[in-house]
């Protein structure tokens, strides 16, 4: 299983949650709660909070080398 990656704010580094795999598939795991979008501010500082894991591998394929 791959390692964890801790997700923070990308303006104060609060730690959001932790990008790991479950059952086979990556999920950001928030509090315990496994998903693949999550929409929020940022307590410390406000800064918006956007993730989706659907978007991440669009980009990614799209991003790909032929």
């Amino acid at each position: 299983m791959p390692e964890e990656v801790i997700i923070e704010c990308q303006k104060c580094g609060r730690e959001v949650g932790r990008l790991s795999e479950y059952k086979g598939k990556e999920m950001l795991i928030v509090n315990g709660i496994a998903t693949t979008f999550w929409r929020g501010v940022c307590v410390d500082c406000g800064k918006e909070f956007h993730w989706d894991l659907g978007t991440k591998a669009l980009a990614e394929l799209i991003n790909q080398k032929e």
